[in-house]
């Protein structure tokens, strides 16, 4: 025998209405992307233009470190990308910790926003190295090309998910390789 609910304890009326899903314009969703695109360009050129015409020094570091250890600069990626956040939580867990642990986690964070970055710069000066030409403004335009091509990756589903982890990886090793071996 089947029970059913008395019409006392339950009163009002169902209505039903389709649910449409949101859809966003042809059109607005390529001004989205363009001015996305148009923020990590205007960063993009300033990092590249102080970390060029700055740190030309750090630029050719970099250039070294990516050319010549790229296996051991995407193993550091990879430590750094696992043992920071390891440090920083137990950095949390002391009173005296919490500063250096939130200085250190805005840190890291910053460096993985910028890793694209920090990538295209090395990678510019092999491209511009490999095609003899090598200036500051030809290594300035390769690497905001470089950024772009990323950018347009990272778009990519699930593609996308996998060339972020590599760049990541690569901009964290190249960073923690030049601190942790300065010579």
């Amino acid at each position: 025998t089947s029970q059913s609910i008395p019409e006392s304890i339950v009163s009002g009326s169902i209505n039903y209405t389709e649910d449409i899903a949101y859809s966003e314009e042809p059109g607005k969703m390529i001004q989205n992307y363009l001015q996305e695109l148009l923020q990590v360009l205007v960063v993009a050129i300033i990092i590249v233009l102080i970390v060029v015409f700055a740190t030309p020094k750090f630029t050719n570091k970099m250039h070294s470190i990516l050319e010549n250890k790229a296996a051991v600069t995407l193993g550091c990626g990879a430590l750094t990308l696992i043992l920071v956040p390891v440090l920083c939580f137990i950095l949390f867990c002391t009173i005296i910790g919490i500063i250096p642990a939130l200085a250190l986690l805005f840190t890291f964070i910053f460096i993985i926003s910028i890793s694209p970055i920090i990538l295209s710069i090395p990678l510019a000066k092999i491209v511009c190295e490999k095609m003899k030409k090598e200036s500051k403004g030809l290594t300035i335009v390769f690497a905001l090309l470089f950024v772009v091509i990323i950018w347009l990756l990272e778009q990519i589903p699930i593609l996308g998910i996998l060339v972020a982890l590599f760049v990541s990886l690569f901009g964290l090793g190249i960073i923690t390789y030049s601190i942790f071996r300065p010579a």
